[in-house]
Order: C-alpha cells, then sequence, then structure tokens
C-alpha cells in the first residue's frame, strides 16, 4: 500500500505542478485530489519540496540510458539515419508520456525554485548535449551537411514536439485529434517529415 501511495501522490502532484507551477499548489490541494490525509506527504517524502523533485526525476533514468545507448557515432550514413529516426520516435514519446514534466520545466525555466535547479540543469542538458555530440560526429564524417550547425539543429528537433505539447489543445481545437502530438499517428508522421526533410530537403533535384 505504501509504494501505490507513493505512485498515486507522484501522479496526482505531477498533475498540478504542471498546471499551476511549485508555487501554485498546495499540500492540501495534493492530498485532496489524492484522496489522501496530509500527513502523507510528510510520512512518504518529508515534504512538499522532495515530492516536487520526484515529480521531475522519477523514472527518467531508465530513458535516458536509452538514449545514450541509441546516440553513440554512427558507422555510416545509413546507420546515422536510422539511429536518428529511432531516438526521434523514442524521445518523442517519452516527452508525451512526461508531458506533465515537460509542464513543470517550462514553469521552472520562466519562475525558478531554488528547490530543483539541480534536478532541472541535469534534466534540460543532457539530452541535448547529446544529441548535439551525435549530429557534430555526423557533420565531421561526412553524413551530414558540414554548413550545419549542430547547436541550431538539435534546438529545432528538441522544441518541435515540445511546442506542440504546450499548445496541444490549442491545436486540438484547430486541426482536431488527429494532429495532436499525444496521437501516436501524428508523432510517427511529425518524425517521418523531419527524416524526409533531414535525408532529401525540400526542394525538388
Amino acid at each position: 500500500m505504501t509504494k501505490a501511495t507513493q505512485e498515486c501522490l507522484i501522479t496526482v502532484a505531477r498533475k498540478l505542478f504542471g498546471r499551476f507551477g511549485f508555487k501554485g499548489v498546495s499540500v492540501r490541494q495534493i492530498c485532496e485530489a489524492a484522496d489522501c490525509n496530509q500527513a502523507a506527504i510528510s510520512y512518504h517524502f518529508k515534504g512538499k519540496e522532495e515530492l516536487y523533485r520526484r515529480c521531475i526525476s522519477e523514472g527518467m533514468e531508465k530513458d535516458f540510458e536509452n538514449f545514450r545507448s541509441i546516440l553513440t557515432p554512427a558507422k555510416n550514413r545509413e546507420d546515422m539515419e536510422a539511429k536518428l529516426g529511432l531516438f526521434l520516435k523514442q524521445f518523442y514519446d517519452h516527452l508525451v508520456e512526461n508531458s506533465d514534466v515537460v509542464r513543470i520545466v517550462t514553469h521552472e525555466l520562466t519562475d525558478p525554485s531554488p528547490v530543483v535547479q539541480d534536478v532541472i540543469q541535469s534534466l534540460t542538458s543532457e539530452i541535448p548535449q547529446m544529441l548535439e555530440a551525435f549530429l557534430k560526429d555526423g557533420i565531421e564524417k561526412g553524413y551530414l551537411n558540414s554548413s550545419l550547425d549542430p547547436a541550431s539543429l538539435n534546438n529545432i528537433l528538441c522544441s518541435q514536439v515540445i511546442t506542440q505539447i504546450l499548445f496541444e489543445e490549442k491545436v486540438r481545437r484547430l486541426h482536431g485529434n488527429d494532429r495532436v502530438i499525444s496521437n501516436p499517428i501524428a508523432r510517427k508522421y511529425l518524425v517521418d517529415q523531419i527524416m524526409l526533410i533531414m535525408s532529401g530537403g525540400i526542394y525538388v533535384k
């Protein structure tokens, strides 16, 4: 029951923190939404701050280890395309599955909370650094256009899905459920289009 209570509190708190930020959510609100006693947060997490840290970091390491295993130096252009396509698919899936964490991080970037800055720094820097190093290696080996800037390309690839997560309801109102990023078909289509642009460009040759 203890583990189930912890998981319930983390799930409920993630949604609230993602919507209102750390400062906008009280212990009472979390416990009411989780249907448990206010003492449960102190018992399981020693307070709101530790619960907040767990909301951000819980379960991330397994996915990060998977990304590290994908973004190893490519052996040739075909290997680079395969690894980049696999990474984008799994990274976009990861972001959508953890969309509440994406929203929490967005709050932290605009209104930082000192209690989690070390976690935020790690979370927001490791994957971009891995991807940038992977792209830079591909440019140096001649698999990607030498005029590309790996930092800019990295930002474009990462920001695509984050923006769509943050504005999903607006996208839904404009285009319906077929285009929202939480739809797996829409995510696959986005990755396919990115890879098409990466491999062939947008101009007819």
